[in-house]
Protein backbone atom coordinates (compact mmCIF):
# COMPACT_ATOMS: atom_id res chain seq x y z
CA UNK A 1 0.00 0.00 0.00
CA UNK A 2 1.45 3.31 -1.08
CA UNK A 3 2.31 5.79 1.75
CA UNK A 4 -0.51 8.43 2.51
CA UNK A 5 0.71 12.22 1.89
CA UNK A 6 0.56 14.57 3.45
CA UNK A 7 1.04 18.59 3.13
CA UNK A 8 1.97 20.80 6.36
CA UNK A 9 1.55 24.33 5.83
CA UNK A 10 3.31 27.04 8.32
CA UNK A 11 5.73 24.22 8.99
CA UNK A 12 8.21 26.74 11.14
CA UNK A 13 5.59 26.68 13.57
CA UNK A 14 6.22 25.03 17.01
CA UNK A 15 3.29 22.73 15.86
CA UNK A 16 4.75 22.46 12.93
CA UNK A 17 8.08 20.97 13.85
CA UNK A 18 5.96 18.40 16.02
CA UNK A 19 3.83 16.81 13.32
CA UNK A 20 6.72 16.28 10.57
CA UNK A 21 8.42 14.08 13.52
CA UNK A 22 5.60 12.35 15.05
CA UNK A 23 3.79 11.66 10.75
CA UNK A 24 7.25 10.81 9.69
CA UNK A 25 7.51 7.92 12.90
CA UNK A 26 4.62 6.86 11.28
CA UNK A 27 5.13 5.94 7.88
CA UNK A 28 3.61 9.46 5.98
CA UNK A 29 4.84 10.90 3.07
CA UNK A 30 5.39 14.43 4.25
CA UNK A 31 5.41 17.68 2.36
CA UNK A 32 6.11 21.58 3.98
CA UNK A 33 5.78 24.97 3.49
CA UNK A 34 5.83 27.73 5.10
CA UNK A 35 6.42 31.14 4.24
CA UNK A 36 10.36 31.68 4.62
CA UNK A 37 12.62 28.91 4.27
CA UNK A 38 13.10 27.15 7.11
CA UNK A 39 14.33 23.32 8.58
CA UNK A 40 11.62 21.76 6.79
CA UNK A 41 10.89 23.29 3.55
CA UNK A 42 13.56 24.06 1.39
CA UNK A 43 11.35 26.98 -0.34
CA UNK A 44 9.65 29.60 1.08
CA UNK A 45 5.79 30.32 0.02
CA UNK A 46 3.40 32.72 -0.20
CA UNK A 47 0.10 30.74 0.32
CA UNK A 48 -2.22 33.80 -0.14
CA UNK A 49 -0.68 34.00 -3.76
CA UNK A 50 -3.80 31.93 -5.95
CA UNK A 51 -1.09 30.48 -7.97
CA UNK A 52 1.56 29.14 -5.23
CA UNK A 53 -1.19 27.26 -4.20
CA UNK A 54 -2.48 25.79 -7.49
CA UNK A 55 1.19 24.58 -8.57
CA UNK A 56 1.81 23.33 -5.19
CA UNK A 57 -1.38 20.77 -5.07
CA UNK A 58 -1.02 19.95 -8.25
CA UNK A 59 2.47 19.01 -7.62
CA UNK A 60 2.13 17.09 -4.51
CA UNK A 61 -1.49 15.60 -4.66
CA UNK A 62 -1.89 15.37 -0.86
CA UNK A 63 -4.39 13.02 0.39
CA UNK A 64 -4.18 15.63 3.44
CA UNK A 65 -3.36 19.11 3.87
CA UNK A 66 -3.06 20.15 7.75
CA UNK A 67 -3.05 24.12 7.59
CA UNK A 68 -0.73 25.40 10.75
CA UNK A 69 -0.21 28.56 8.60
CA UNK A 70 -1.58 31.49 10.24
CA UNK A 71 -0.73 34.97 11.88
CA UNK A 72 -1.39 34.85 14.95
CA UNK A 73 0.26 38.05 16.86
CA UNK A 74 -2.59 39.49 18.08
CA UNK A 75 -2.00 42.75 18.51
CA UNK A 76 -0.13 42.63 15.04
CA UNK A 77 -3.15 41.23 13.72
CA UNK A 78 -5.00 44.63 14.71
CA UNK A 79 -2.46 47.00 12.98
CA UNK A 80 -1.84 45.56 9.60
CA UNK A 81 -5.54 43.75 9.22
CA UNK A 82 -4.37 43.04 5.42
CA UNK A 83 -1.45 40.86 5.80
CA UNK A 84 -3.95 39.11 9.22
CA UNK A 85 -6.86 38.31 6.47
CA UNK A 86 -4.62 37.20 3.69
CA UNK A 87 -2.89 34.73 6.36
CA UNK A 88 -5.38 33.54 8.17
CA UNK A 89 -8.62 33.73 5.52
CA UNK A 90 -6.80 34.11 2.10
CA UNK A 91 -5.05 31.16 2.71
CA UNK A 92 -7.44 29.11 3.34
CA UNK A 93 -9.70 30.14 0.53
CA UNK A 94 -6.88 28.98 -1.49
CA UNK A 95 -6.46 25.68 -0.54
CA UNK A 96 -9.92 24.94 -0.16
CA UNK A 97 -10.47 26.25 -3.57
CA UNK A 98 -8.10 23.97 -5.28
CA UNK A 99 -7.48 21.09 -3.17
CA UNK A 100 -9.22 18.10 -4.73
CA UNK A 101 -12.64 16.33 -3.20
CA UNK A 102 -10.53 13.18 -2.20
CA UNK A 103 -8.35 14.98 0.04
CA UNK A 104 -9.19 16.33 3.39
CA UNK A 105 -8.01 19.57 5.49
CA UNK A 106 -6.90 19.40 9.09
CA UNK A 107 -7.44 23.40 10.00
CA UNK A 108 -6.05 24.51 13.36
CA UNK A 109 -8.31 27.46 14.50
CA UNK A 110 -7.73 28.84 18.11
CA UNK A 111 -9.90 29.60 21.12
CA UNK A 112 -10.06 33.61 20.17
CA UNK A 113 -13.20 33.21 18.37
CA UNK A 114 -14.80 33.42 21.81
CA UNK A 115 -15.42 36.54 23.94
CA UNK A 116 -13.69 35.30 27.04
CA UNK A 117 -16.64 36.00 29.31
CA UNK A 118 -17.82 32.52 30.48
CA UNK A 119 -15.29 29.78 29.61
CA UNK A 120 -15.67 26.42 29.38
CA UNK A 121 -16.38 26.37 25.68
CA UNK A 122 -17.73 23.51 24.24
CA UNK A 123 -18.00 23.15 20.50
CA UNK A 124 -21.26 24.45 20.38
CA UNK A 125 -20.90 27.71 22.28
CA UNK A 126 -21.60 30.56 19.82
CA UNK A 127 -18.20 32.09 18.95
CA UNK A 128 -17.99 35.94 19.59
CA UNK A 129 -14.30 37.26 18.53
CA UNK A 130 -13.36 40.59 19.84
CA UNK A 131 -9.97 41.42 18.10
CA UNK A 132 -9.27 40.89 14.38
CA UNK A 133 -7.24 37.98 15.17
CA UNK A 134 -10.38 36.04 16.35
CA UNK A 135 -12.21 37.84 13.23
CA UNK A 136 -10.11 36.21 10.82
CA UNK A 137 -9.67 32.93 12.44
CA UNK A 138 -13.97 32.69 12.33
CA UNK A 139 -14.13 33.68 8.81
CA UNK A 140 -11.56 31.13 7.83
CA UNK A 141 -13.71 28.32 10.21
CA UNK A 142 -16.94 29.94 8.23
CA UNK A 143 -15.43 29.30 4.87
CA UNK A 144 -14.29 25.81 5.52
CA UNK A 145 -17.78 24.80 6.92
CA UNK A 146 -19.53 26.26 3.80
CA UNK A 147 -17.32 24.42 1.50
CA UNK A 148 -18.27 21.06 -0.33
CA UNK A 149 -14.59 19.89 0.80
CA UNK A 150 -13.60 17.17 3.32
CA UNK A 151 -12.28 18.91 6.48
CA UNK A 152 -11.13 18.53 10.56
CA UNK A 153 -11.23 22.16 12.32
CA UNK A 154 -9.03 22.00 15.88
CA UNK A 155 -9.35 24.47 18.02
CA UNK A 156 -6.87 25.22 20.59
CA UNK A 157 -5.02 27.63 22.38
CA UNK A 158 -2.14 28.63 24.25
CA UNK A 159 0.30 26.33 22.71
CA UNK A 160 3.93 25.53 24.28
CA UNK A 161 6.40 22.78 23.50
CA UNK A 162 10.52 22.23 23.86
CA UNK A 163 10.83 24.09 20.83
CA UNK A 164 12.48 27.57 22.79
CA UNK A 165 14.08 28.72 19.72
CA UNK A 166 10.16 29.79 17.96
CA UNK A 167 8.77 32.98 19.63
CA UNK A 168 5.20 32.23 19.47
CA UNK A 169 6.36 29.51 22.25
CA UNK A 170 5.18 31.12 25.89
CA UNK A 171 7.45 29.07 27.86
CA UNK A 172 10.41 29.90 25.82
CA UNK A 173 9.86 33.35 27.08
CA UNK A 174 9.23 32.34 30.29
CA UNK A 175 12.28 30.66 30.81
CA UNK A 176 14.35 32.90 29.06
CA UNK A 177 13.63 35.76 31.85
CA UNK A 178 14.14 33.06 34.91
CA UNK A 179 17.50 31.94 33.84
CA UNK A 180 18.22 35.49 33.51
CA UNK A 181 16.94 36.50 37.07
CA UNK A 182 15.01 38.64 35.54
CA UNK A 183 11.26 40.06 36.55
CA UNK A 184 8.28 39.09 34.67
CA UNK A 185 5.04 39.82 34.57
CA UNK A 186 2.00 37.74 34.32
CA UNK A 187 -1.50 38.17 33.89
CA UNK A 188 -3.75 36.76 36.32
CA UNK A 189 -6.79 38.11 34.32
CA UNK A 190 -6.54 35.85 30.84
CA UNK A 191 -7.28 32.35 31.36
CA UNK A 192 -7.01 29.25 29.27
CA UNK A 193 -6.15 25.18 29.10
CA UNK A 194 -2.59 25.71 27.68
CA UNK A 195 -1.83 22.77 25.12
CA UNK A 196 1.42 21.32 24.91
CA UNK A 197 2.22 20.55 21.24
CA UNK A 198 3.42 16.98 21.12
CA UNK A 199 -0.02 16.04 22.80
CA UNK A 200 -1.68 17.90 20.05
CA UNK A 201 0.28 16.44 17.02
CA UNK A 202 -0.10 12.87 18.06
CA UNK A 203 -4.17 14.26 18.31
CA UNK A 204 -4.31 15.78 15.05
CA UNK A 205 -2.92 12.08 13.58
CA UNK A 206 -5.39 9.66 15.30
CA UNK A 207 -8.38 12.63 13.76
CA UNK A 208 -6.73 11.80 10.24
CA UNK A 209 -9.08 8.58 9.71
CA UNK A 210 -12.23 10.21 10.48
CA UNK A 211 -14.64 10.47 7.80
CA UNK A 212 -17.00 13.08 8.85
CA UNK A 213 -16.72 16.51 8.50
CA UNK A 214 -15.90 17.69 12.83
CA UNK A 215 -15.13 20.88 14.76
CA UNK A 216 -13.37 19.65 17.75
CA UNK A 217 -11.53 21.46 21.20
CA UNK A 218 -8.36 19.75 22.21
CA UNK A 219 -6.49 21.52 25.11
CA UNK A 220 -4.33 20.52 27.91
CA UNK A 221 -6.51 19.80 31.46
CA UNK A 222 -5.81 22.77 33.59
CA UNK A 223 -7.71 26.01 33.38
CA UNK A 224 -4.64 28.62 34.15
CA UNK A 225 -4.08 32.42 33.89
CA UNK A 226 -0.64 33.66 32.47
CA UNK A 227 0.18 33.81 36.17
CA UNK A 228 -0.23 30.66 36.90
CA UNK A 229 1.30 29.10 33.88
CA UNK A 230 4.30 31.10 35.11
CA UNK A 231 3.94 30.05 38.99
CA UNK A 232 4.34 26.32 37.25
CA UNK A 233 6.97 26.71 34.75
CA UNK A 234 9.16 28.31 38.04
CA UNK A 235 8.32 25.45 40.03
CA UNK A 236 8.76 22.59 37.57
CA UNK A 237 12.32 23.72 36.07
CA UNK A 238 13.17 24.82 39.63
CA UNK A 239 13.78 28.69 38.98
CA UNK A 240 12.79 31.52 41.80
CA UNK A 241 8.99 32.14 41.73
CA UNK A 242 9.21 35.49 43.63
CA UNK A 243 10.47 36.71 40.00
CA UNK A 244 7.16 36.54 38.63
CA UNK A 245 4.58 39.18 39.46
CA UNK A 246 0.86 39.47 38.94
CA UNK A 247 -0.60 42.00 36.67
CA UNK A 248 -3.87 42.09 34.56
CA UNK A 249 -3.96 42.60 30.66
CA UNK A 250 -4.77 46.25 30.79
CA UNK A 251 -1.38 46.71 32.24
CA UNK A 252 -0.17 46.31 28.83
CA UNK A 253 -1.93 48.57 26.75
CA UNK A 254 -2.15 46.47 24.42
CA UNK A 255 -3.68 47.33 21.01
CA UNK A 256 -6.22 45.01 20.73
CA UNK A 257 -8.85 43.55 23.27
CA UNK A 258 -7.75 40.26 24.85
CA UNK A 259 -10.76 37.66 26.15
CA UNK A 260 -10.43 36.56 29.51
CA UNK A 261 -11.46 33.14 29.84
CA UNK A 262 -11.02 30.84 26.64
CA UNK A 263 -10.77 27.68 28.42
CA UNK A 264 -12.45 25.01 25.91
CA UNK A 265 -14.24 21.59 27.34
CA UNK A 266 -12.80 18.62 25.34
CA UNK A 267 -15.31 16.30 26.42
CA UNK A 268 -16.22 15.60 22.61
CA UNK A 269 -12.43 14.32 21.77
CA UNK A 270 -11.99 12.08 24.49
CA UNK A 271 -15.48 10.40 23.09
CA UNK A 272 -14.59 10.19 19.47
CA UNK A 273 -10.96 9.16 19.97
CA UNK A 274 -8.22 7.38 22.18
CA UNK A 275 -6.61 10.65 23.59
CA UNK A 276 -5.05 11.66 26.56
CA UNK A 277 -5.89 15.06 28.08
CA UNK A 278 -2.84 15.95 30.08
CA UNK A 279 -2.01 17.82 33.26
CA UNK A 280 -0.14 20.39 32.29
CA UNK A 281 1.95 19.95 35.43
CA UNK A 282 2.82 16.55 33.63
CA UNK A 283 3.23 17.82 30.68
CA UNK A 284 6.04 20.45 31.60
CA UNK A 285 7.91 17.85 33.67
CA UNK A 286 8.47 15.71 29.76
CA UNK A 287 9.85 19.03 28.29
CA UNK A 288 12.16 19.18 31.19
CA UNK A 289 13.52 16.16 31.20
CA UNK A 290 13.58 16.72 27.08
CA UNK A 291 15.61 19.89 27.28
CA UNK A 292 18.00 17.89 30.32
Amino acid sequence: MSKRKVLITGSNGQLGHSLNLFLKSKSFLVSNTSLNIGPYNLEGYDLSIEKNVSNLIKRLKPDFIINCAAFTNVDHCEKNKKNASDSNVKVVKNILRYMSLKCKLIHISTDYIFDGKNGSYSESSLPNPINYYGKTKLEAENCIRSSQKKHIIVRTGNLYSEYLDISSNRLCWILNNLKNNKQINAAVDMVSKPTSINALSNTIIKLLPFNQNLIVNYSGQDKLSIYDFALLVAKTFKYDKGLINKCSWKDFKFLAQRPEDVSLKTDLISDLINCNIYETEYSLKIISNILR
